[in-house]
């Protein structure tokens, strides 16, 4: 008995070692545990939200493609380019508005704009038809703030620009793609 009173017995003290043993390990285990789930939680959540970015992007992207798409294509077109090189010429013109008619109803607004560089009569066209036979809109001016994005357009872009303005002449809201048409040799 006097041995009992003293200290622990064997049975108590390897209870008492196995218990702290299972306490540290099971810290352990639980500290490792929550480090690889923090981890893959946050794999996944970069991975869902890279995925769902592209996706999104994706959709939103593609209306835009097309519309540029189709402005590149008409900037191209044969019948619009002869017009372009002579803009009175009437036959040339009835071809070319024939043409550009096409494009509209393919556009998502169903409106399209071009410069004729040589006179810089901007046409434009919409459902409304507002501005006639001829789609002259107006002239553009070199001297005129409001008319210098066509200007720095032909200075500094390649290609097409898109630009998301405000024409006060024709009172709209837009994303304007402004496709360069390059001279045919």
């Amino acid at each position: 008995m006097d041995k009992q009173v003293k200290g622990f017995g064997l049975k108590a003290k390897f209870l008492g070692t196995a218990l702290v043993v299972f306490v540290v390990t099971g810290l352990f285990a639980f500290g490792v545990l929550w480090n690889v789930v923090g981890r893959l939680t946050e794999r996944l959540g970069l991975a869902y939200a890279r995925n769902y970015t592209m996706a999104t992007s994706a959709v939103l992207r593609e209306p835009l493609d097309r519309e540029i798409t189709l402005a590149r294509l008409m900037a191209d077109a044969p019948v619009i380019r002869d017009w372009v090189e002579n803009e009175t010429d009437e036959t040339k013109r009835t071809k070319a508005l024939t043409e550009l008619a096409a494009y509209e109803a393919k556009f998502a607004d169903k409106c399209w704009f071009m410069v004729v560089h040589s006179s810089l009569h901007y046409h434009f066209d919409d459902p409304e038809h507002r501005y006639g036979p001829t789609r002259l809109a107006y002239t553009l001016n070199p001297e005129k703030t409001e008319d210098q994005w066509y200007f720095a357009t032909l200075k500094d872009v390649k290609d097409f620009a898109i630009n998301v303005n405000y024409d006060s002449v024709l009172d709209s809201h837009k994303v304007w793609i402004n496709v360069v048409m390059h001279a045919t040799d």
